[in-house]
């Protein structure tokens, strides 16, 4: 009976520490087949491995064989079933070994319990409240109850720790030499183990006793190291991703004042480059007047040298700016995108007449920014959908309203349909190959969004990609 009830007792124990394997490795790594079903192996194998290394017998020397012989299965399953780094694979199956171990001997100081519901009993049966035939199956009852119930205990513990490593776990593992330090706790827990398992069991005048009834303070310090070490894996691995987190945001902040001071050049050169050609148009054209005037005097009633000063006049007039939404720096970054969008798309359709910013108290520099953002992204966008359907009609629309202190700017381009989101920020990130490079954009036009209290909406529907963005004027 005790053999049967420990037998069902550790499969259901096994077998859910398999479910919380699925959930741990689930959090880091991706298994190389793409069915629905590959995550679940990792738990199979556990729950097999487990159930066959602990049908063995216990003694001092096989309980460390079995901890190697289930970490050497677990690490050589992940290596081979999970893809990526054998680093980033060894990574969860050293945690939960050590959370599984850790959880053992965090309830160790709980066996006392079982000897304390016996002796109860025993005392029980003393007062005749339970007779003497009854005493062995209360007994039973006792220990299978407290055993359950301390079992229970550290599956509970076992899941809350995993839980916890799975709500840190927002960016995975990155930066191998700064994670292998938040590993040192698990690795340390694991050593602990192997400790406690050789001092386990001492021989005393040739009998075999737990070194629990030797030293009985062991029964609380070895929880406590216990407990003290899961709380370090769980923050360990929390600074791990804080720190990631923190590198990430240094790399975007690089990038991002890097952009701006890319932008700002040539806003200023851009700038500079077409208030020239609006001298030389005004130049040009009142000295083309004088000239026209000069030839009529001397040439009376000539038509080719009219038709000749007519076609002169819409050159120059092809010199002025195509955008005029009443700002002179949305000008120059319309025109200079709209430019660079029909050299790299022939055929492409731009509209930005219904994109007026007139006495806007944004500053003109964060506009550029938002539009000089935008339109790259558009412009992508468009580049992908060419790519992949190259007789596509490809667009991209500007469009900005007013809706009592709100100014909304709108940036509409077709695109494949395919999007890539962005649990971080909420937004997409672009395809670029670079994946340093990966939704800087939307983030840089979010970041002048809130400067001035506003924010970003993004509205697809089949091959429509519509970017708004709020910004409060007043």
């Amino acid at each position: 009976m005790s053999d049967l009830f420990a037998f069902l007792l550790n499969s259901a124990e096994f077998t859910f520490e398999g479910y919380c394997a699925v959930l741990l490795f689930g959090a880091f790594v991706t298994p190389k087949p793409g069915d629905r079903y590959s995550k679940y192996a990792v738990g199979i194998v556990w729950t097999v491995c487990t159930v066959l290394f602990y049908s063995m017998d216990n003694s001092d020397f096989t309980l460390l064989i079995k901890l190697a012989g289930c970490t050497a299965v677990l690490t050589a399953f992940s290596l081979l079933w999970y893809k990526g780094k054998a680093f980033h694979k060894t990574v969860p199956a050293v945690q939960f070994i050590a959370i599984r171990e850790l959880s053992v001997q965090a309830l160790y100081c709980f066996l006392p319990a079982i000897n304390l519901a016996s002796d109860a009993v025993i005392s029980l049966a003393g007062k005749s409240m339970i007779s003497y035939d009854d005493l062995p199956l209360f007994l039973n009852i006792a220990v299978y109850t407290v055993t359950a119930l301390i079992e229970i205990a550290r599956a509970a513990l076992i899941f809350i720790t995993v839980k916890q490593i799975i709500k840190s776990c927002r960016y995975g593992i990155k930066y191998e030499k700064q994670a292998a330090v938040f590993l040192l706790p698990s690795l340390a827990a694991i050593t602990l183990s192997v400790m406690v398992r050789l001092i386990l069991l001492t021989v005393e005048n040739g009998v075999q006793t737990l070194a629990f009834q030797r030293y009985p303070a062991l029964y609380a310090i070895i929880p406590a190291i216990s407990v003290i070490l899961i709380l370090l894996i769980v923050i360990s691995f929390k600074l791990h991703q804080d720190m990631i987190a923190l590198k990430d945001s240094q790399i975007d902040s690089i990038l991002y004042e890097t952009q701006l001071a890319q932008i700002q050049y040539s806003l200023e050169e851009t700038e500079r480059f077409y208030e020239n050609i609006r001298a030389v148009r005004h130049d040009m054209k009142n000295n083309m007047s004088v000239l026209r005037g000069l030839i009529a005097d001397k040439v009376p009633g000539d038509g080719e040298i009219s038709r000749y000063f007519e076609e002169m006049n819409i050159s120059v007039g092809q010199l002025e700016s195509r955008v005029k939404t009443g700002n002179a720096v949305c000008d120059t970054v319309i025109s200079s995108k709209f430019g660079l969008a029909e050299k790299q798309l022939s055929g492409i359709k731009l509209s930005a007449d219904e994109f007026i910013l007139t006495e806007s108290p944004v500053k003109s520099f964060d506009i550029g920014i938002i539009l000089n953002n935008a339109l790259d992204n558009a412009i992508e966008a468009c580049q992908r959908l060419r790519e992949k359907y190259p007789q596509t009609d490809a667009y991209i629309r500007l469009r900005s309203y007013r809706k009592r202190n709100l100014l909304f700017i709108e940036i509409e381009n077709s695109f494949d349909g395919v999007l890539k989101p962005d649990s971080e920020s909420g937004l997409f990130l672009s395809m670029k190959e670079d994946p340093g490079l990966h939704g800087i954009g939307l983030r840089n036009i979010k970041s002048c969004a809130e400067k001035y209290s506003g924010g970003v909406d993004i509205i697809t529907s089949d091959d429509r990609f519509i970017l708004c963005v709020m910004l409060k004027c007043g």
